[in-house]
């Protein structure tokens, strides 16, 4: 299955940095996969987001790695994330929605 291993915990922060095209968002509402959008990590701990999802924001990112989570902070406020890596694939499970909320992106290569 796509996404099956959690991401190691000591190597969460420097997996997620970069940016990553979002592929898939669904939620017990919706299912989505024609948009754009992307997210970016940033070594200083800034977080971006242009598009699907998240729409246009700046904010702030930090990771818990024993629980293997991430958390982003923007005007909107701060969501929590469960990540799930696998090759260049990574899957945000939301912590708090009910709709069961997941976002799947694919990391875009470095030039």
């Amino acid at each position: 299955m796509l996404l099956g291993g959690v991401a190691r915990s000591q190597n969460l922060i420097a997996r997620l940095e970069g940016k990553w095209n979002i592929k898939r968002y669904s939620s017990a509402i919706v299912t989505d996969k024609g948009r754009n959008g992307t997210i970016e990590f940033n070594p200083d701990g800034e977080f971006l987001s242009h598009g699907l999802f998240f729409g246009t924001q700046k904010g702030t990112f930090r990771t818990d790695e024993t629980r293997n989570v991430v958390l982003i902070e923007t005007e909107a406020g701060i969501t929590e994330w469960q990540v799930y890596m696998k090759g260049n694939m990574m899957r945000l499970l939301s912590t708090e929605d009910k709709k069961k909320l997941y976002l799947i992106y694919s990391k875009v290569k470095e030039e």
